[in-house]
């Protein structure tokens, strides 16, 4: 939500209304020397941004509940809570899109969420990722590379993508003859069973997401993955010089490239996914 006293307000009643332990506001644009005060919560806020000194991003934290600031960057905020006695790791994101650093943005949301899952048992991440999950398979949509690695990434990781599955930003302006929709406002869930809706209101262009989570039911197992290197994209070259600057035609008495590359895939490959997988 951008900054300003009647959204400020606005916020304020949103608060009250539906008495939340943990806020994430993206598009602060706070000035430097600026904070966001709201009665009853802390504030949290992430790193300024590089090319305008703006600060982005916030968290707001209910007074009384445990908190350590864990991880920040421009684009993301990890906290790490205790909320009736148990821990839950918060993160939050705003990956602002057409940037020259887009890619690189996201790159490090993705690394950093991947280290907190790795590291804590409950884990949520949400906020205004500028990508719509629900066009990962969308072959005309302009970012379907980017979300399909954000989601698979994510989903690696042990993360479960909980919505919304609705719209969460409609464009004020027109494009065409019909205001722009998409779903760039997310919540993922690691551990933890979480729900998604959003709270219908005219008063910004992206509808707030409420998130709901019981904190003691633990999510199922997320599955086990095994990556796999694309070696059938190697070149007959690129393979041969690696083989002859290896050792490895001497170490497996073969001379014929193909035959090499064939082992790699089939044998070595193989075993290495089972006893000891990426």
């Amino acid at each position: 939500m951008a900054r300003s006293k009647v959204r400020e307000i606005e916020i304020a009643a949103l608060l009250s209304s539906s008495s939340p332990d943990v806020v994430v506001l993206t598009e602060t644009e706070l000035p430097p020397g600026r904070d966001l005060s709201f009665p009853g919560f802390a504030t949290l806020m992430a790193d300024p941004s590089p090319a305008t000194d703006n600060t982005r991003l916030a968290i707001l934290v209910r007074c009384g509940i445990p908190t350590a600031v864990v991880s920040s960057s421009h684009v993301d905020l990890w906290a790490d809570l205790e909320v009736s006695g148990h821990k839950l790791m918060v993160g939050g994101l705003y990956r602002q899109w057409t940037t020259l650093s887009e890619a690189d943005d996201l790159n490090g949301i993705i690394t950093r969420a991947q280290a907190i899952a790795a590291s804590n048992k409950r884990v949520v991440l949400l906020g205004d990722s500028n990508l719509d999950p629900t066009r990962s398979t969308d072959p005309g949509y302009a970012h379907r590379g980017m979300v399909t690695t954000f989601l698979q990434s994510l989903d690696d990781a042990g993360f479960s993508w909980n919505g919304p599955h609705t719209p969460t930003y409609h464009s004020y302006g027109t494009y065409g003859d019909a205001r722009k929709e998409s779903v760039i406002d997310v919540v993922f869930s690691a551990g933890i069973e979480v729900s998604a809706t959003t709270i219908n209101t005219s008063a910004t262009d992206h509808l707030p997401v409420v998130a709901t989570a019981d904190l003691a039911v633990s999510a199922a197992p997320a599955a086990s993955y095994v990556l796999r290197r694309k070696l059938g994209a190697v070149s007959s070259a690129a393979m041969e010089e690696a083989v002859r600057r290896h050792g490895i035609d001497t170490a497996l008495d073969i001379d014929n490239v193909n035959k090499i590359h064939d082992v790699i895939i089939s044998a070595i490959t193989a075993a290495l996914d089972e006893l000891a997988p990426l």
